[in-house]
């Protein structure tokens, strides 16, 4: 169903001059927000299901919400599980294990020692980790005493999707949304749906950031526009994948 055919029935709007772009100010995108949620837990309530039973529906992922990434706090995060390699993450890892398992993902084989230099940490702390990794099934040694990843495509079992969701602010979203991209493969902006209908700027600024777009009311959510594919490989990712699809 369109979003004009969906709003038919809304309370009055603050009005827009005949043929002038729709770009609304702080004050009425405040004023449409209202009219739907009262607060971002009321529009939360309603996205959190949603990506449950759309996303999640064949049970090959799973949901969290308020999970903490060094100091970033998105507002869901979901890890779908995408290959037949997305089992690999058998644990969790800490962060330094993350750490490790990253500087192998974005260039190996690498020496136990290189890696700890990179790291600026002590060797036989990062060997221990190695090791580790190794039981895990997650890293190799090779015959020169070198380290590589196990498993080849590692990077691309788990797609980590991280959404912030905003009652008016979406510019403040579309900063908070692409710092996200630090560990998360794709991030969204959830708005109010009225709000992404009745503001063009929402939808061309998601679009330049690369970040996909979710309209939601009280009767369910719409993906505006889509998430463009990052592919971090950084720690951050490890973590969140290790810790979102370890059983």
């Amino acid at each position: 169903m369109c979003f004009a055919s969906r709003w038919r029935q809304a309370p009055p709007q603050p009005e827009v001059e005949a043929g002038a772009p729709f770009a609304l100010g702080t004050a009425a995108l405040e004023t449409i927000a209202l009219t739907q949620f009262a607060l971002e837990a009321d529009l939360c309530a309603v996205l959190d299901p949603w990506l449950r039973t759309n996303w999640l529906a064949d049970e090959s992922g799973r949901l969290a919400a308020q999970v903490q990434i060094g100091s970033i706090i998105p507002d869901f995060l979901l890890a779908l599980n995408r290959t037949s390699l997305s089992g690999a993450f058998r644990a969790r890892l800490t962060g330094f294990e993350s750490a490790v398992l990253a500087q192998l993902l974005r260039r190996d084989p690498l020496r136990a020692r290189t890696v700890a230099e990179r790291l600026y940490s002590q060797p036989a702390r990062t060997t221990r980790a190695l090791l580790r990794l190794t039981r895990l099934g997650l890293v190799n040694s090779t015959s020169t005493g070198a380290f590589t990843t196990a498993l080849e495509g590692l990077a691309g079992t788990v797609e980590i999707v991280a959404i912030e969701a905003k009652l008016t602010r979406w510019r403040e979203a579309i900063v908070q949304a692409r710092a996200y991209l630090a560990f998360a493969n794709r991030a969204f902006v959830a708005l109010p749906a009225p709000i992404v209908d009745r503001d063009h700027r929402v939808l061309e600024a998601c679009q330049a950031a690369k970040l996909g777009l979710l309209a939601v009311s009280g009767d369910g959510v719409s993906v505006v526009s889509s998430a463009g594919f990052h592919e971090p490989r950084s720690a951050s990712w490890v973590w969140a994948a290790s810790r979102l699809s370890a059983p």
